[in-house]
Parts: structure tokens; C-alpha cells; sequence
């Protein structure tokens, strides 16, 4: 027995002994063994001088650095086992850095020079050992990103050991860890575009300043050196949930307990128009209570003619809900025409998304006509035409025509150069305000907001010809699924799915599969279930591991006879969203100084900065990560948090008015409290020891 116990004990310990127990999923694992040349390497990058960075090669898949070799983490290998910065596409990283990959992977020579001066970049870590998570994509995919970082003058091999090749970064736009600006472009945009801006710039000395317009009292001092205005267009219905004329989606109340026929109804009606005068002056909160209470008004008009005890009194009710319902349609209408343009645009398609889904909504209830025939028909004839005049009047992204539309508001008037990235497939027109576009420099733009819309080719339908344009019935049998796969699928692009539908019998559904090898993503489109034409459309972007996507229909009632539904109109075409934005130069309100600047570092947490012949107001930029912690103080006096900035959406920059000549210190303040604490803790334990060593004594 004790023989056969050895045995099992060691038979049931074997994965532990042999390796495979540390292999979670082969071929990563928690035990590896580091190759030779990447040790080798990590000692030579050891010996470089303090202030190379080190951008990695290719870039992180799902924030993730993983090798064929075995190893797999959230925190880069180069990072854990060297004492350099290490840069990489991680969840953290600011956008400039996605900003070099980007320009590496176009070929932007000019535009990857510029952004690794800014960043501080000084080497590329090339590693031919990379092994995806998704154990397909290996670093030979990427071998074209590779010959791009060597066609870029500036960039050479500097040394190379077994897998590893590490190259050596010189850029004209280089600048000390601590220097001066001297020329500021002030970017109005909610979404950083480092990357198209440095691509326009042409002073190697500036920087850029993102605007927010929270933050507009804490950038008027900073803003009047600017030399250069730059504001973004707004793409309107881009994103994920794109607007459509025709579709509703929302979810409607399924019940209301106090109807108008009920004694107590006037109290809720007099709560409404209490709120309603609350936001009288508030034109975006009165159009969202005005849609809540229009949906509540539907709802009270099917619950009362659902009723099974119904009178003439009730119908007089019914009437009576459908004229507060107009007259909060009207009102919201009214309320959008107060707003900007822009906003205004945003209200009605917030009005036609609970106009359609009232509509849709009522559509489906069979007893309405019944009970109130001539209301019912004024009510649908007023939707209708509501519905129609909103649509005529919305601005928005028709992916189905590849028509980007944009608002661009601009506060001044002026010439202004109009700029747009440039992507596989040229525009092919550009207009403003309905007017083509044949220059884009100097062109005089007034003050408001201004319409652009960019016109691209019809682009390639990617699902089978037959599905997507022969209008038929699906059969969708039990337990069976029809799959239409999306053709030429590329993990990089975006893609646009559109279709019109109609649900004849059971619960069909629909969902788009992303496979990866070893998982799939699944997002479920849940259609409307009712017996009528309704159209469904949104923006989706595959994970960057996807192989290959389907669109696939399948019955998900319990019907043993499974389901049926017709298709038409069915199309998947891949979409590209330019950036859009103009820019200007300005003369600076004020001039901007350039004192003799030098530094010395008296650990990784201060720094000391010696400022000669300052006679200006400047900015003093510090090429590491913003945070507010890092403090900047001027002869013991600390500068107000309000005269420090972020420049090029990274790092730190002060304003500093004070003339002559003087010191300047520069410290992570969390640091000096963690020095405090060690003191005090240090006295604390010399306390306790002295008092038991006393009381030791004593016995």
C-alpha cells in the first residue's frame, strides 16, 4: 500500500516535475528559461547614459508583451530586467506614443522624427522573437514596419545580438530634459491629434498645448504666446452607436399606475409642469423631461385603450393624452431652436431616436384603431410628418453613401488652412458649408459653426452579392444557423453593417462573431421583435486577434419549427474617419522669453535648474510624464498649480515671469512625503527599542 501510495503521489506530481504544471496556456508559461541574447542585451542597454528611452518593437498586442520563447506579461520583459525607460504601447501610455507606432507603420519619416524628439526617444528595440497571444501574428508580420524604422534617415543599427537588434534614434527636433519654448500652438480639440498636428508643424521648437474648454480660465496666460491656432472639426454619428432617420431603439415603460382616468392623475401632471417650469430657462433639461414625458403619454394611450372596461369617458382621455403629446413634441422642437447649431443638431437627433421608437412602438399595438380610429390616424399623420422635417434637417455621417460629415465651430473670423489625413482612398470632394472645396490654403472662414462634409467612392460591399441584394426570406431551422462571412476581413479597419429586416415568424436574432484562434467575441445586435420593417446599422471595430468575422442569423425562441426572417439591403463595407481640422497663425498678445537654461539631477525624484538672463516671461518644459505632484518652486516660493500645464499631452511645462537670474527646483512632492514617513517611522522604532531596552532594565 505505501508502495502504490509513492507511486500515485509522484504520478499525480509529474506536470510539476517535467514543466508542463507552470504551462497555462502553451506555449506561455510562468517558468521560462531567458535566452542568452536578450540577457546579453539587457546588460548592454544597462551601460548606456541615464536619458536614452527605448521604444519597443512591434508594438504590445492587448497591452500585453509575450515572446515564442514562453514568456507572457502585462509589463514589458525589456522593462523588468533593465534600468532605462522603457516606452511601449501600454494601457498608460500617452497618445504620442501611439502617435510614433502610427508614423513608423505609415512611413512617415518626418513625422516619427518630430515625435521621438518631443518624447525624448533615443533608441528602438527590435525583437524578432515576438509571439502574439494569439500564437498566430509573429514579429515577421510586421516585417514591413521594420524596413519603414531603417528607411528613415536618423536611424541606424547600433547593436545587434541573436533575436534582439537595438537601434540608435538622432532627430533635429531633440530638446534637453529641461528647456524653453519657444513657439506655442494652441490645439482646440476634445481628442488629442499629436500626430496630424507635428505632421503640419513646421517649427521644430514648438509645443503643443491641448485646450479644454473646462480649463479655459487656467490657458488665457499661456495662450497669449501663441503662434498658432489649431481647431478640430467634430465628426457628428461616428462612433460605435451611428445615428439612423429610421431606426428607434429605445426601451418604452410597460406600464404606468396612475392613468388619466385615475382621481389622482392631476398630481403627477402638476409634478411635470413644476419640472417644466424649473427648466424654463434650460433648453437641453426641458427637451430631456419633454421626450420622458412625451414616452409616458404613449404609454397611458395604449394602457387605456387596452383596457378591457372601456367607456366614452376613457376615449375623451385617450384624446386628451394625444394633444399633451403633440404639444410636447412642439416644445421640444421649439427648445432645439434656442440651442447652437451644433447642439441644436444633437437635440433633433435625440428627438427622431424617441420619435421612431414611439412610433415603432405603437405600431405594434392592435387595438388602438379600434377604440379611437380618427385620433389615432391624427396622431400617426403628425409623427410622420414630425419625423420627415426633423430628418431633412439633421446633420449627420451616412455611412451607407460614405458621406463623414462635421461640425466646425470656429470664435473668430480669419484665413485658415484646411487640413484632412489622408488615408488607402483619396476624398472625393470636400465642401464647407455646401461649397467644393479645389484649394485648401488660405481660406477665409467667418465666424460660427461651419458644415464639412467629405465624400469618398461607394466603397466595395463585402458580403456575398446574392445575400446582399436579393430580398428573401431566411429560413432559420432548428438548432441551425446561416453564416455570411464578411470577405477581404482585415483586423485593422472598421467596418459599417446596415440592413433592413422583418421578424414573419418565431424569435430571430442576430450577432456578429469575431474568431480568433483560440476564443471568439460575440456582440449580439438584438433585433426588434415585432412583425414589421425595421432597420438596423452600427460601426463595429474587430479586436486586433480576430481572423475572421461573420454575420450570423439563428432562431433563439422556443419554437421547435425555428424562425423565419426577411433580409434586404444587407451591406458591410469597410469605413475610414478622417481627421479634419484647420489651423491659422496669429501674432503672440505677449513676446515669449528664452533665458540660458541648465539643470543637474540630484535624484530620479529633483532636479535643480539654473535659469541665466531671463528678461521675458517663459515656459519651462520637463520632459517627463505631467502630474500634478510635480511641484516647481522659485526661491523657496512654490509656482500656483494653475500656471502648470501639459505640453504635447504628456509632459510638464510651467509659466515663469520672474527676470534675471536664479534657481529653480523641481521635485516629486509624493516623494518628500515618503522620505518624511521613513523618518518618522525611523524615530518610532528608535522610540519603542529605547523603551523596552528601559524597561528590560528594570526587571
Amino acid at each position: 500500500l505505501a508502495v502504490f501510495s509513492f507511486c500515485f503521489l509522484l504520478a499525480y506530481h509529474f506536470p510539476f516535475f517535467n514543466g508542463d504544471f507552470f504551462k497555462w496556456n502553451d506555449p506561455f508559461t510562468t517558468k521560462v528559461q531567458i535566452p542568452s541574447y536578450a540577457s546579453d542585451m539587457a546588460g548592454y542597454i544597462n551601460k548606456l547614459p541615464a536619458n536614452n528611452r527605448i521604444l519597443l518593437l512591434p508594438a504590445f498586442n492587448n497591452q500585453a508583451d509575450s515572446y515564442e520563447w514562453g514568456f507572457w506579461g502585462i509589463d514589458s520583459l525589456p522593462h523588468l530586467f533593465t534600468n532605462k525607460s522603457i516606452i511601449a504601447n501600454s494601457a498608460n501610455s500617452p497618445e504620442i506614443i501611439s502617435s510614433i507606432y502610427i508614423s513608423i507603420s505609415q512611413n512617415e519619416e518626418n513625422t516619427f522624427l518630430r515625435l521621438v524628439g518631443r518624447s525624448g526617444v533615443t533608441k528602438v528595440l527590435w525583437r524578432d522573437d515576438v509571439l502574439y497571444s494569439d500564437k498566430i501574428r509573429t514579429s515577421k508580420n510586421f516585417s514591413q514596419v521594420k524596413k519603414n524604422l531603417e528607411s528613415f534617415n536618423g536611424v541606424t543599427l547600433e547593436k545587434e545580438i541573436g533575436a534582439w537588434s537595438l537601434y540608435k534614434v538622432e532627430s533635429l527636433y531633440y530638446a534637453p530634459v529641461f528647456h524653453s519654448i519657444d513657439s506655442i500652438t494652441y490645439a482646440q480639440s476634445d481628442v488629442i491629434r499629436l500626430r496630424s498636428i507635428f505632421k503640419e508643424e513646421e517649427n521644430s521648437g514648438s509645443s503643443v498645448i491641448l485646450f479644454d474648454q473646462s480649463l479655459t480660465d487656467k490657458n488665457k496666460d499661456i495662450l497669449l504666446f501663441s503662434r498658432k491656432k489649431v481647431i478640430e472639426a467634430k465628426c457628428v454619428a461616428c462612433g460605435p452607436m451611428t445615428f439612423n432617420k429610421t431606426k428607434g431603439g429605445l426601451l418604452m415603460q410597460d406600464n404606468i399606475k396612475v392613468l388619466p382616468n385615475s382621481p389622482f392623475y392631476f398630481l403627477s401632471f402638476l409634478k411635470e409642469q413644476q419640472i417644466q417650469r424649473l427648466y424654463e430657462n434650460n433648453p437641453i433639461r426641458r427637451i430631456d423631461a419633454d421626450l420622458g414625458y412625451s414616452s409616458k403619454r404613449i404609454v397611458e394611450m395604449r394602457e387605456i385603450a387596452n383596457a378591457k372596461a372601456r367607456n366614452d369617458t376613457d376615449r375623451f382621455f385617450v384624446s386628451e393624452a394625444i394633444k399633451k403629446y403633440n404639444a410636447l413634441i412642439r416644445d421640444v422642437i421649439e427648445q432645439a431652436g434656442n440651442l447652437s447649431e451644433d447642439k441644436k443638431n444633437e437635440a433633433f437627433m435625440k428627438i427622431s431616436i424617441y420619435l421612431n421608437s414611439q412610433f415603432w412602438f405603437l405600431s405594434v399595438q392592435k387595438n388602438l384603431y379600434d377604440y379611437a380610429l380618427e385620433d389615432f390616424e391624427e396622431l400617426s399623420v403628425f409623427m410622420q410628418e414630425t419625423i420627415n422635417n426633423l430628418g431633412s434637417k439633421i446633420w449627420a455621417t451616412n455611412f451607407t453613401d460614405n458621406k463623414i460629415r462635421y461640425f466646425l465651430k470656429l470664435d473668430e473670423s480669419g484665413m485658415y488652412d484646411f487640413n484632412i489625413t489622408a488615408g488607402d482612398t483619396l476624398a472625393q470632394t470636400v465642401t464647407i458649408d455646401g461649397i467644393n472645396l479645389t484649394e485648401f490654403k488660405n481660406l477665409a472662414l467667418n465666424k460660427g459653426t461651419h458644415k464639412i462634409e467629405v465624400s469618398y467612392p461607394v466603397a466595395k460591399n463585402l458580403v456575398d452579392s446574392v445575400s446582399a441584394t436579393e430580398s428573401g426570406e431566411l429560413r432559420l431551422e432548428f438548432g441551425k444557423r446561416i453564416k455570411i462571412p464578411i470577405k477581404n476581413f482585415n483586423p485593422e479597419e472598421t467596418y459599417f453593417v446596415s440592413f433592413d429586416y422583418k421578424i414573419s415568424q418565431g424569435r430571430p436574432n442576430a450577432s456578429i462573431i469575431e474568431k480568433e484562434k483560440t476564443k471568439q467575441h460575440i456582440w449580439n445586435l438584438l433585433l426588434n421583435q415585432n412583425n414589421v420593417w425595421s432597420s438596423f446599422s452600427a460601426i463595429f471595430e474587430p479586436h486586433r486577434g480576430t481572423k475572421s468575422v461573420n454575420l450570423e442569423f439563428y432562431p433563439t425562441g422556443f419554437e421547435i419549427t425555428g424562425g423565419t426572417i426577411q433580409i434586404k439591403n444587407l451591406k458591410i463595407i469597410s469605413v475610414y474617419v478622417p481627421e479634419v481640422f484647420v489651423s491659422r497663425s496669429i501674432e503672440p498678445s505677449m513676446k515669449i522669453g528664452s533665458p540660458k537654461i541648465s539643470f543637474s539631477r540630484v535624484n530620479p525624484t529633483m532636479y535643480e535648474v539654473n535659469i541665466e538672463n531671463s528678461t521675458l516671461p517663459f515656459v519651462l518644459a520637463f520632459g517627463e510624464s505631467y502630474n500634478k505632484d510635480w511641484r516647481m518652486y522659485v526661491a523657496e516660493k512654490p509656482i500656483p498649480e494653475s500656471q502648470h500645464y501639459i505640453l504635447n499631452g504628456y509632459s510638464n511645462g510651467w509659466l515663469i515671469d520672474k527676470k534675471g537670474n536664479y534657481s529653480i527646483a523641481v521635485e516629486y512632492f509624493p516623494q518628500k512625503i515618503f522620505y518624511a514617513g521613513l523618518v518618522v517611522s525611523g524615530i518610532s522604532i528608535f522610540v519603542i527599542i529605547l523603551i523596552f531596552w528601559k524597561r528590560k532594565g528594570k526587571l
